[in-house]
C-alpha cells in the first residue's frame, strides 16, 4: 500500500511520484529531494534470488578497454584487468535539451530552460507555444516517473487532451473568421457585385 503501481521509489515517496500533477505541486526543494531519492541506484527485491550467485565488484569502473581477438579487455579503477565478451555502459545521461542538434539557437534563445530542463506547463507544453516535451526532458516539471516507460500512462492523456483542446480552439478561431457564400443575383445593399452579375454575401451562419 506503501508503494505506486510503477514501483519508482521508496515507500511512500513511490506514491506521490505516481501522481505527477500532486508531485509538481511539491516544493521545489522537496521535489529536488524526494526526485533524487526516488531514481538512486538500487536493485529491485525482486532481481535479488536471480543475482544471488553473481559475483559483483562495487566501487569498480572501467577506464580502459581494447580489442582482444574476439573478446574485450577492460581495465579497471583498481589497475586490475579483465577479458569479457560485453560490456554494457550503464552510465545514464545529464538532460540538457539546448545540447539537441535538431533545436536551433533562434528557438533556444526562446526557450525557457532550468538545469537543461525546459519549464512544462499542465499538457507538456513549453514557453514556446506548440513546442512539447516529453520523457526525462520532462522529469523536472512532472517528477522522477516521467523517466520511465510507465510515465506514459500520465503523459499521454494530459499531452492528448492538450492538443485536443489546442486543435479545436483553431478551429474556433477560423469559424470566426470572414468567410464568403455564392448566391444567385439578388438586390442587397451589402453585397458586391461580380463581372458576372452573381454576387458574393457575407456568410451568416449559413
Amino acid at each position: 500500500m506503501l508503494y505506486g503501481s510503477a514501483d519508482v521509489g521508496p515507500s511512500g515517496i513511490s506514491l506521490l511520484v505516481q501522481h505527477p500533477n500532486w508531485f509538481r505541486r511539491l516544493p521545489r526543494k522537496i521535489q529536488n529531494s524526494w526526485g533524487t531519492r526516488a531514481i538512486r541506484p538500487a536493485v529491485s527485491h525482486r532481481l535479488e534470488a536471480r543475482t544471488r550467485h553473481v559475483p559483483i565488484h562495487y566501487e569498480r569502473f572501467v577506464v580502459q578497454a581494447r580489442v582482444a581477438g574476439e573478446r574485450l579487455c577492460v581495465r579497471l579503477n583498481n589497475g586490475s584487468e579483465r577479458v569479457v565478451d560485453h560490456v554494457v555502459l550503464a552510465t545514464g545521461y545529464r538532460v540538457n535539451v539546448a545540447l539537441y542538434p535538431f533545436l536551433s539557437s533562434e528557438l533556444l534563445n526562446n526557450l525557457a530552460l532550468v538545469d537543461g530542463y525546459p519549464r512544462l506547463d499542465a499538457g507538456f507544453e513549453s514557453s514556446l507555444p506548440g513546442l512539447h516535451f516529453l520523457g526525462a526532458p520532462s522529469a523536472w516539471s512532472f517528477g522522477p516517473l516521467m523517466r520511465f516507460v510507465a510515465g506514459t500512462e500520465f503523459a499521454a492523456p494530459a499531452l492528448s487532451r492538450r492538443i485536443l483542446h489546442a486543435t479545436k480552439g483553431r478551429q474556433a478561431s477560423l469559424s470566426d473568421r470572414d468567410s464568403f457564400v455564392f448566391e444567385p443575383p439578388r438586390s442587397e445593399t451589402r453585397s458586391s457585385q461580380t463581372p458576372a452579375g452573381a454576387t458574393y454575401y457575407r456568410s451568416e451562419g449559413k
